[in-house]
């Protein structure tokens, strides 16, 4: 299971915590049963260049970003680097980049603020999204990611991931369990799903 792991925080005045996100899926997959079969390919600051060359060199099965998000897109690196700044990706343009390979990811998770509008553009290609309904602390998301990912990679389903996942922010931050929403395409059942 190839896992492109994307992260993004080009605004220097609202600061995200995704280096401690991957570094406890890091750790959570390193602990998990088919750890071996796992392989997340960590790509910081960004881009839609990085998405691209991400689904070339590793055609993942599983596209995770987290950063900044929005109704219609995320937030992306201008790979500046004095005065970053970001520069806003649209669910309609990623769509257009998966469908741009031969082997889409099946799922995308999306570890950002309001980003329940890609139900529309990201199913198809994929066969399931993990969005975010409304703002999500860090806190919560690096429960939610940590706790998916170990499960992902103890074979659980995608369904049984997802709710995990859920659990763990229940723990971290009982007023954001449910934030995350698992969004499955036609004729998709999450409970057989499995990916690891």
């Amino acid at each position: 299971l190839h896992v492109l792991y994307l992260t993004a925080n080009p605004d220097p005045a609202s600061r995200l915590r995704v280096e401690p996100e991957i570094r406890q899926v890091q750790e959570a997959v390193r602990g998990s049963k088919f750890r071996d079969n796992v392989q997340l390919h960590y790509d910081p600051a960004a881009d839609l260049d990085s998405v691209i060359n991400g689904l070339n060199d590793h055609q993942p099965r599983i596209v995770h970003f987290s950063g900044h998000g929005a109704a219609d897109g995320i937030a992306v690196d201008h790979a500046q680097v004095q005065r970053p700044k970001g520069k806003f990706l649209t669910f309609d343009l990623l769509s257009k980049a998966f469908l741009a390979v031969d082997t889409p990811p099946e799922l995308i998770v999306l570890n950002s603020c309001h980003s329940s509008g890609a139900r529309k553009s990201l199913i198809p290609p994929a066969k399931a999204i993990v969005v975010m309904q409304d703002s999500i602390s860090d806190i919560a998301a690096v429960a939610f990611a940590a706790k998916f990912y170990a499960a992902i990679a103890a074979g659980q389903s995608l369904k049984s991931a997802f709710e995990q996942g859920r659990v763990a922010v229940e723990v971290a931050s009982i007023n954001e369990a449910a934030t995350p929403q698992l969004i499955v395409g036609k004729d998709v059942d999450p409970a057989k799903l499995h990916l690891a």
